[in-house]
């Protein structure tokens, strides 16, 4: 074996873990707990009576839904998906050019704008102009967090690292929807009811401006940028071996980075360029199918319009806004356990399973929909068919 072989071949096999670096993972994961809990909080709230009353879904009189029911809840909930898109390019441009912790606080500042304008919306054309924000800072959280995590976990551990990130977001989610079952029994206030649920997201956006300065700047962005003392000191301080005084993966680790930056410094890194150069193309195409798939499971319809599956379903509003709230809590302890294995089995494995999960799920769910979420069957209600399109879910 050659030198740079074996010197890769001890790296490969020295200690890795240490509580620092786990700390300091599990503080910028928690900013995904702000994704997750606007991703999540319209779920409930679009189940609460007094919100569709309020926006115009449904007609307080009478009870039924208005006719423009249908196209303001796909605004409402589209626009904060074109807002995700737009927030999640321009939050990768902030953090490519000032950083990973301003890439944070450009993202705290769209959601809090989000947030602020939700909570106080007078109808349903303020409330949908203001869920684009909303959107735009939730998936510009997502962007930062997961980069941010990956150039400061350690290789050995970076699949159950990086995973804190998923943790995060299904926490956000969790208490999301417990926020909308505890505000539902809010009865002497209406309005509060879904305005609560909404403003509390302004906790987790304060909460990770708080954490910022406990936080390093991500040392890769600081190779980028020729501080490469910074770098270094940084590396080996969020690496530290504290078992012994060797530094020695730390040391090939910033070594590591180090090259691999002066190497991406000779390419030409423009967006064109990905889709240009093949080996770059591969890996851009490789990371929006694993994207693509993401989504097909079905998390954000079903973290969108939960509730009012749960009521086709013919359940009545607490009963539905529980379900909703089990339904993700369900998913917290399945996160981590696929972020454990993932560095054991390794990564198609888990996704290959995730995904065939899903769809025996959804297609279950499926099948007892189509048969039994009907007017007239819900006149005789199979409830065990309906138990288990729950349990689908």
């Amino acid at each position: 074996m050659t030198d740079e072989r074996l010197a890769h071949a001890g790296f490969a096999n020295e200690h890795q873990f240490n509580w620092r670096n786990l700390r300091l993972c599990i503080l910028v994961s928690s900013a995904a707990c702000a994704c997750g809990y606007m991703l999540s909080i319209i779920g409930s709230v679009l189940g609460i009576p007094g919100f569709q009353v309020h926006m115009g879904i449904l007609d307080p009189v009478t009870g039924t839904p208005t006719p423009n029911a249908a196209g303001l809840t796909g605004a409402i909930t589209g626009t904060f998906y074109a807002g995700s898109c737009c927030g999640l390019i321009w939050g990768s441009f902030v953090m490519d050019k000032w950083g990973r912790k301003a890439g944070l606080i450009n993202a705290a500042i769209l959601a809090s704008i989000g947030t602020i304008g939700v909570t106080a919306a007078n109808g349903a054309p303020m409330f949908i102009v203001f869920r684009f924000f909303c959107g735009a800072g939730s998936n510009a959280f997502l962007g930062v967090t997961g980069v941010f995590t990956t150039e400061i976990s350690p290789p050995a551990m970076r699949g159950l690292f990086v995973g804190m990130v998923g943790g995060g977001i299904l926490t956000g989610y969790s208490i999301a929807s417990l926020m909308g079952v505890a505000f539902f029994h809010v009865k002497d206030n209406v309005d509060a009811q879904w305005r609560a649920p909404l403003g509390l997201a302004m906790v987790f956006i304060a909460f990770v401006l708080l954490i910022l300065p406990l936080l390093p700047e991500s040392p890769r962005w600081l190779l980028m940028q020729g501080r490469n003392a910074e770098a270094k000191d940084i590396v080996l301080n969020i690496h530290k071996d504290t078992k012994s005084n060797s530094q020695t993966f730390a040391e090939h680790e910033f070594y590591q980075m180090q090259q691999q930056i002066e190497l991406d410094k000779q390419l030409s890194t423009s967006w064109a360029e990905m889709f240009r150069r093949p080996s770059l193309r591969k890996r851009a195409m490789i990371a929006m199918t694993f994207g693509f798939f993401n989504q097909s499971t079905g998390i954000l319809v079903i973290g969108s319009y939960g509730t009012l599956i749960y009521r086709s379903l013919g359940f009545d509003t607490n009963a539905v806004l529980c379900f909703q709230a089990g339904w993700i809590m369900t998913g917290v302890p399945f996160n981590f356990l696929g972020a454990w294995l993932s560095d054991r089995w390794g990564r198609k494995p888990m996704f290959i399973l995730g995904l065939l999960g899903c769809a025996f799920s959804l297609a279950l769910e499926a099948g007892l929909v189509a048969t039994w979420v009907t007017p007239e069957e819900l006149q005789h209600p199979n409830k065990v068919a309906l138990g288990w399109a729950v349990a689908a879910l």
